[in-house]
């Protein structure tokens, strides 16, 4: 794994989803279907920056379900709602909420493992 660290930067070329987010206060993401899983599992913000297809999609949902704000389109991004969206997503309902839907998607796993154990 190639990285470059500095006092105000760590950066690595890949790193699974599932290593890292655990430690972050909350994730600043494309909306892909993957990496909102991911964040959704680590129990954390999430905010999503809109690119193409499905993104809009999951962008919703992560709103709806109340782990982080309303999303929006990379092409209409500025500073201010980069950190208006930060502050949204630190608030503490939003905060509160996110380690409740990683529990729930955990406890669903756990069922769905159970079930097709038994015959």
């Amino acid at each position: 794994m190639k990285y470059l660290s500095s006092s105000d930067l760590l950066y690595f070329d890949a790193v699974p989803h599932g290593w890292w987010l655990p430690y972050c206060k909350m994730i600043i993401h494309h909306g892909g279907a993957g990496t909102t899983s991911a964040g959704l599992r680590a129990g954390i913000p999430n905010i999503v920056v809109l690119f193409i297809v499905d993104q809009p999609f999951w962008g919703n949902r992560v709103h709806a379900i109340g782990v982080g704000p309303k999303p929006t389109f990379v092409k209409n991004l500025s500073v201010d709602k980069l950190a208006d969206a930060i502050v949204d997503a630190g608030s503490k309902t939003i905060y509160e909420r996110a380690p409740i839907i990683d529990q729930n998607i955990r406890d669903e796993e756990w069922m769905s493992r159970a079930s097709s154990t038994s015959t």
